[in-house]
């Protein structure tokens, strides 16, 4: 398991137990988001995902997706080997044709 789906656990764990402290009448919203570390919207927010589509509705959505960094480095990789291989091709050209008119 990777240390992103191990803290998202976690925070489901813990939401768990501060929504049920919040349904049970022991916590109020704000102690419950303050518990959590985020701000009563949050929490209100969340709520309402996990009530209506339970612990999936709590789950990133991004996570199982690639990377936007990894893309955009290989994008660049590509633009400069591409690069690279035209000027080399190029290069090429440039030395036939010299060495053609010695």
């Amino acid at each position: 398991m990777r240390r992103t789906e191990w803290l998202q656990e976690i925070r489901i764990t813990r939401f768990e137990e501060a929504f049920f402290g919040w349904t049970e009448s022991r916590l109020t919203q704000e102690e419950a988001a303050r518990v959590l570390g985020v701000c009563t919207r949050t929490f209100r927010r969340w709520s309402d995902w996990y009530e209506e589509e339970g612990l999936e509705g709590l789950r990133d959505k991004r996570l199982p997706q690639a990377s936007k960094q990894g893309r955009r480095w290989m994008r660049s990789w590509r633009s400069i080997h591409n690069r690279t291989d035209y000027v080399l091709q190029n290069r090429i050209v440039l030395f036939a044709i010299n060495k053609k008119n010695y």
